[in-house]
């Protein structure tokens, strides 16, 4: 696993969470006059972020993705838990699901699922994820082409 610094962003008109990959952070520049600590609410309001969205996507917008599994999808579903998204509704087909996660958390766990999930909205991701299994394709053709 990876370790994160949760933080609180400070700027003009912005102070949303957000997070670094402690591999990641090259320099630290001390600002004593603009550092603080967060409050109580703050930390739990990031907490509860941080369970819900996965504390790579913590600052980005979350939206509702709606998807639909084959017998076989749902059972990936329930085996595949890492930074799997959360489950707001499951429809009464017992097939579709609804969760509330953001875009790029969404697009890389549900290209995982491959054949086993269909995702039916929103239409970028439908759109980003559609792209990424052509290429995918594209380049396993090339492959069976060549041997």
């Amino acid at each position: 696993m990876y370790n994160y610094v949760t933080a609180k962003r400070i700027a003009a008109e912005d102070e949303s969470p957000c997070t670094f990959r402690l591999c990641r952070i090259t320099n630290i520049a001390e600002k004593p006059a603009i550092s603080g600590r967060l409050t109580e609410a703050e930390k739990k309001e990031l907490a509860e972020m941080t369970s819900c969205r996965g504390v790579q996507f913590i600052s980005e917008e979350t939206c509702t993705v709606v998807a639909r599994f084959t017998p076989g999808g749902l059972k990936d579903l329930n085996n595949q838990m890492h930074l799997r998204p959360h489950i707001s509704k499951i429809h009464d087909d017992k097939c579709t699901y609804e969760f509330n996660c953001t875009k790029d958390q969404a697009f890389f766990y549900f290209r995982r699922l491959g054949a086993g999930c269909r995702v039916l909205s929103p239409l970028s991701l439908v759109n980003d994820l559609s792209h990424w299994y052509s290429k995918a394709a594209k380049a396993y053709k090339k492959s069976s082409d060549a041997g």
